[in-house]
């Protein structure tokens, strides 16, 4: 009696355990079955809202066009003299200065200002489109140091008093990296 019991508990143990498989291996063959993706609506299409560009078609009316000058006017002239202070600005704010090579660019940049207000002026606003994983966004990195530059110069006016210069260099940063992010493929 005591042996018939014991085959009837694994008798009912391996018909659990088959059972248990059964349903495993059809949830699993179903799900390979499903399809990642619902089927495509023949009637529902995505398009742009503004029309493929490319770096040859930039126009001296886009703002990229200033973008453009601006970000290898940073690269050749400014990004390595104004690092040392960028950094140190970024890690300890005003109370980490002073900032002379920040200080001297502010008095000196004349030209590279007026690319920011000419691309803040800019009737039309559009970065070339980025058809692919290869394609790089080269104005990213000098516009991202020049607008810690122009938040130095905003933060350190605003100090002093001058609300409204502090304000005028905040805004010119911000009106520059609006317009390097419209049009492209940049979320």
């Amino acid at each position: 009696m005591k042996a018939a019991r014991i085959i009837a508990y694994i008798f009912t143990g391996l018909m659990i355990m088959f059972v248990v498989a059964a349903v495993g291996i059809r949830l699993y063959s179903n799900s390979l079955e499903a399809s990642l993706w619902p089927p495509l609506l023949e009637e529902v299409r995505l398009e742009p809202a503004r029309p493929h560009l490319t770096e040859e078609d930039v126009a001296s009316d886009n703002a990229y066009y200033s973008i453009r000058k601006l970000s290898d006017a940073w690269r050749e002239e400014y990004q390595e003299t104004l690092r040392e202070d960028i950094t140190a600005y970024i890690l300890g704010g005003l109370a980490g200065g002073p900032y002379e090579a920040l200080d001297a660019w502010a008095d000196e940049a004349s030209a590279f200002f007026s690319l920011l207000r000419a691309a803040k002026a800019a009737p039309n606003a559009q970065v070339p489109t980025l058809d692919g994983i290869e394609m790089t966004a080269p104005y990213i990195s000098p516009l991202l140091g020049s607008s810690r530059a122009l938040a130095y110069l905003g933060e350190r006016d605003a100090s002093a008093g001058d609300w409204e210069s502090g304000w005028n260099w905040f805004k010119l940063s911000l009106h520059a990296t609006d317009a390097a992010t419209r049009g492209g493929s940049l979320i």
